[in-house]
């Protein structure tokens, strides 16, 4: 699995749109954006919602990996 295919699985099981996609690739390649916490603003879609499918992500990434 490549890392675009498992942005784009993430993101649809999280139920967010494509169009973060570019989001959630800056968080893989910097995991202190992956720690920002909710600042209750209501944003959309929530931090939450965003390491949720950067979480999966990389899941998805793990998993794919062949072992050594």
């Amino acid at each position: 699995m490549t890392e675009e295919e498992a942005i784009e699985r993430a993101l649809a099981e999280a139920g967010l749109a494509r169009e973060h996609a570019d989001e959630i690739r800056k968080m893989l390649g910097d995991p202190a954006l992956a720690e920002r916490a909710c600042c209750g603003g209501f944003c959309d879609p929530c931090i939450t919602s965003l390491r949720r499918a950067h979480d999966r992500a990389r899941q998805l990434l793990a998993a794919a990996r062949p072992l050594a």
